[in-house]
C-alpha cells in the first residue's frame, strides 16, 4: 500500500483522522509508501513534518497496540518509507 496525502496541520481536520484511523490498522497492510504532497491549495501542504508528528504519537501507544494483534510497524519502519513529492505547477 501507499498512502498519498496532503495533510496539514490546520486544516482539513479529516485527512489527519483517516492517517491516524490507517496507523491504527497498519498491522494488517504492506506498507511500501507514504507520500506528502502539496496541492493547489498550498505547497506546504503534505509536510513530511506533520507526518512525522503522528507517527511519533502512534509510537507512544504501539506497545499497547501489540497487546492485542501482533505486526505493528516500528517508528522507523514508517519513517523509512516517508517522503515528500514536489507538486508539478
Amino acid at each position: 500500500m501507499i498512502i498519498l496525502s496532503d495533510i496539514c496541520v490546520l486544516k482539513e481536520p479529516d485527512d489527519t483522522q483517516s492517517f491516524v484511523r490507517f496507523l491504527l490498522y497498519s498491522n494488517e497492510f504492506d506498507i511500501e509508501g507514504i507520500l506528502g504532497r502539496g496541492s493547489k491549495y498550498g505547497p506546504l501542504r503534505g509536510d513530511i513534518a506533520y507526518f512525522e508528528m503522528l507517527i511519533d504519537a502512534y509510537g507512544q501507544v504501539r506497545n499497547n497496540l501489540q497487546i492485542h494483534s501482533s505486526g505493528y510497524p516500528t517508528v522507523d519502519q514508517f519513517k523509512s518509507v516517508l517522503r515528500h513529492v514536489q507538486r508539478e505547477v
